[in-house]
């Protein structure tokens, strides 16, 4: 198990692939410097007006609503409710997307992996939640407050807005001693 903290400070910021807006890289794994090079990724953005989301044909995509609440992603087959914040909702990023904001601005976090070569999830974990990791690669996000942590009886702490990733060989578990704690998992497919 290898587990590195990822300051706040070493974020890149970089223009959405539709150029409406920027987000904020936490972590990230890519093959080159374009949209079309990116494996997966982690990241945290405002959505602050209603538009469209850009095209990623070929990724699953969650996202999470952090800041805020009303966030409704419209699509041709229906509503995605984003509503509520803290409450995962995972979708094809190859939809015709548009965001309305019911309420204002909202803070996200999008979690994006290419569909053929990654299984992606993403959860929130409340404060004294213990969950098993299975093997891969898993960033530990405290969006809201210092989150204390215990790693197979290793304890950390995440201050807020910072980040941690954990490459994991074999199932492993993870305790929340705060809430909320946002656990992003990447796996490659076999």
């Amino acid at each position: 198990m290898t587990f590195t903290l990822l300051s706040a400070s070493g974020f890149a910021r970089r223009p959405w692939k539709n150029g409406l807006g920027e987000t904020i890289t936490i972590a990230s794994a890519a093959e080159g410097e374009g949209w079309q090079d990116v494996l997966w990724s982690l990241s945290r953005t405002e959505i602050v007006n209603d538009g469209p989301f850009s095209d990623f044909s070929g990724y699953t995509r969650w996202q999470v609503v952090i800041e805020g609440a009303g966030l409704v992603l419209e699509t041709p087959a229906g509503e995605i409710d984003l509503r509520r914040p803290f409450r995962p909702v995972r979708y094809d990023g190859g939809l015709t997307i548009r965001a309305r904001l019911e309420t204002g601005p909202v803070g996200v976090v999008n979690l994006i992996a290419r569909a053929a070569a990654f299984e992606a999830a993403m959860r929130v974990l409340a404060a004294g939640e213990t969950v098993m990791l299975a093997p891969g690669t898993h960033i530990l996000f405290a969006p809201a407050c210092d989150v204390g942590l215990t790693m197979e009886g290793a304890r950390h702490l995440l201050a807020t807005g910072d980040a941690a990733r954990l490459d994991l060989a074999v199932p492993s578990r993870l305790s929340s001693a705060a809430s909320p704690l946002i656990v992003a998992s990447i796996a490659r497919r076999d």
